[in-house]
């Protein structure tokens, strides 16, 4: 019985994968996506230790790099994201933005972190891009709470 469980559960969470994979092509930007097709940025990831097609990789995050701005990746994308597929759908979604590639990797199946403990929430400000960064601060200022 909990073999079946575990093979819905990571079939469910591909099939996730997978839909966002497709679902979320207008927001992100993939240089490669004319060449690779939607299912080659699926990624294997590790959940609760076992390996698991429940990951995608963005490749370039459109908002991100049009907004140029941590604060607002974390607060208005990661954050309310996370949130809302963890408690609106009841399935657990893990983001992990890369602020050097502005790439990011969705991880289904993997409940997020809270807050304070976020890599995310220590990031400091792109101090050539954003307008109000403050170079000796070690945080972004729109992520202290």
């Amino acid at each position: 019985m909990g073999y079946v469980l575990r093979v819905r559960l990571a079939s469910f969470f591909t099939g996730a994968a997978l839909a966002s994979a497709a679902g979320i092509y207008f927001l992100h930007k993939d240089y490669k996506i004319a060449h690779h097709s939607i299912s080659q940025q699926v990624v294997e990831v590790e959940v609760n230790g076992e390996k698991q097609k429940s990951g995608v990789l963005i490749k370039k995050c459109r908002y991100l790099e049009n907004s140029g701005c941590v604060g607002m990746c974390i607060n208005m994308c990661k954050i309310p994201t996370q949130d809302f597929f963890t408690n609106e759908f009841g399935l657990p979604l893990t983001m992990t933005p890369n602020f050097e590639d502005m790439s990011c990797e969705m991880v289904y199946g993997q409940v997020p972190p809270s807050f304070e403990e976020d890599p995310a929430s220590k990031q400091p400000c792109y101090a050539d891009i954003c307008s109000i960064a403050n170079p000796s601060s070690s945080v972004c200022p729109k992520l202290q709470a």
